[in-house]
């Protein structure tokens, strides 16, 4: 059944085009890629309205890719900027930072997942699409409570597994919930199958090899599958006060999700922002 399973997701898929569109402009060039990721940095930034004041501040963009939100939250006045992420290469964003007068810091994440910086050292951590990818939610959210100062902010923005796109497999997949419809090994093949037709330019490394044993976590730098509700919780717990959820559906905010029980949420959205604040 699994050549044949692949074969109709692979049809299925034909009607729906795929919602993301960062692949896309990664296999053009690094530059189109980067310019994409500082556009998205400015769709994060107004999410966050009425709570995304910068100026003056130390900003720590957590989880930073490729640093094209990083230089967007740097032109908004912070006093310093830092992104931080497990690797990544950052020449566009550190030229693009040298080109428009804007000092931005980039530090790779060191062992066990500790920030290289003091206590209380930011007043802002920022990040996106980052948290669903974290293995050990509990320590990550220890050590952002740490490098904020009492009363900092958190301003979180992620994905729920259970939203339409929440497997992240939209850049070749477009097919809504593909991850809850279908076997994960078949999904997982015709996601690589159709991730090398689409962007054959793509380097060999954002292009993954499809073995029986590859699972959704593994093409996604781990995925921990939270819901809203356990993501709530887990912020909760680790000394976080929440002031704000906002619920969207690509770049809309919907409100219904508010009125419904939590269990329900995660089909309904595709983002969750959280403003968080240091107890």
């Amino acid at each position: 059944m699994g050549r044949t399973t692949q074969r109709v997701i692979e049809l299925a898929n034909r009607f729906f085009p795929a919602p993301n569109v960062y692949f896309g402009t990664l296999a053009r060039s690094a530059r189109d890629a980067f310019a994409y990721s500082v556009r998205a940095g400015q769709v994060v930034y107004e999410q966050f309205h009425g709570y995304n004041d910068l100026a003056g501040r130390t900003v720590l963009d957590y989880g930073c890719g490729r640093g094209g939100k990083t230089v967007y939250y740097a032109a908004r006045g912070p006093r310093r900027t830092i992104g931080v992420d497990l690797e990544g290469d950052w020449t566009e964003a550190s030229e693009h930072a040298r080109r428009h007068g804007l000092h931005v810091e980039f530090l790779p994440l060191a062992r066990g997942g500790r920030i290289d910086l003091p206590d209380g050292a930011c007043d802002v951590v920022i990040n996106s699409s980052v948290l669903e990818h974290v293995a050990d939610l509990p320590a990550t959210l220890a050590e952002l409570r740490r490098v904020l100062r009492p009363g900092g902010r958190l301003l979180s923005r992620w994905h729920p597994f259970r939203s339409r796109y929440g497997a992240h497999i939209h850049s070749a997949i477009g097919i809504p919930f593909a991850h809850l419809l279908f076997n994960e090994t078949d999904l997982v093949r015709a996601y690589c199958r159709q991730l090398r037709e689409r962007y054959d330019s793509l380097p060999p490394t954002m292009r993954p090899a499809y073995d029986r044993s590859t699972t959704l976590d593994e093409l996604e730098y781990h995925l921990n599958r939270k819901t809203v509700g356990e993501m709530r919780a887990a912020l909760d717990r680790a000394g976080f006060a929440l002031l704000e959820r906002r619920f969207y559906r690509g770049t809309r905010p919907v409100r219904l999700p508010r009125r419904l029980p939590e269990r329900w949420v995660d089909y309904l959205v595709d983002y969750e922002v959280q403003i968080r604040a240091v107890r």
